[in-house]
C-alpha cells in the first residue's frame, strides 16, 4: 500500500491512522487487536449490587492506584470544568475526577525504542516528573 495522510500499513504490520478532524495519531500493531469481540453476557456474570463508594473496577474513585499514573484529569469545580495535569499520587484523592487520562498499561512502542532508533531524549519537564 503506499504512503497516505491518514492511512499507512507499515512493512512490520503496524498501521498508522491519522483522524483528519482531531489530529489524533493511532498506532495498532499486529495481534494486539485479536480481542473477542462478543455482546454475550457470560455464563460466570453476576449481578453487581449498587454501593458508594464505587469500587467495581481498576477506574473506579476508591481504585486510582491500580491504574497508571495519571497524565491528566477533568474536575468539576464551582459549576465549572477544570484540567488537572499530572497530579501527584498524594493528591489522588484531594479532588474528585470527573474523567482521567491514563497512559496505556501495555504499552505498543516503549520509550527504549525511540531512544535506540530516533536518539529520543526527555525533555526537561517530563524528566521532573519521572523523577517526582
Amino acid at each position: 500500500m503506499g504512503y497516505s495522510r491518514f492511512y499507512n500499513q507499515m512493512p512490520d504490520g503496524t498501521t498508522k491512522q491519522l483522524n483528519p478532524f482531531t489530529g489524533t495519531e493511532v498506532w495498532s500493531v499486529p495481534g494486539r487487536g485479536n480481542k473477542p469481540i462478543s455482546n454475550e453476557i457470560p455464563k460466570t456474570a453476576k449481578k453487581l449490587e449498587l454501593h458508594k463508594p464505587e469500587d467495581y473496577c481498576s477506574f473506579c474513585e476508591s481504585r486510582y492506584f491500580e491504574t497508571p499514573p495519571e497524565k491528566q484529569r477533568i474536575i468539576l469545580e464551582n459549576g465549572s470544568y477544570r484540567k488537572l495535569d499530572y497530579i501527584t499520587a498524594e493528591e489522588y484523592f484531594n479532588t474528585s475526577a470527573k474523567f482521567r487520562r491514563v497512559p496505556n498499561l501495555f504499552e505498543i512502542v516503549t520509550l527504549d525504542y525511540w531512544r535506540k532508533n530516533y536518539e529520543f531524549k526527555i525533555n526537561s519537564d517530563m524528566l521532573k516528573l519521572k523523577e517526582k
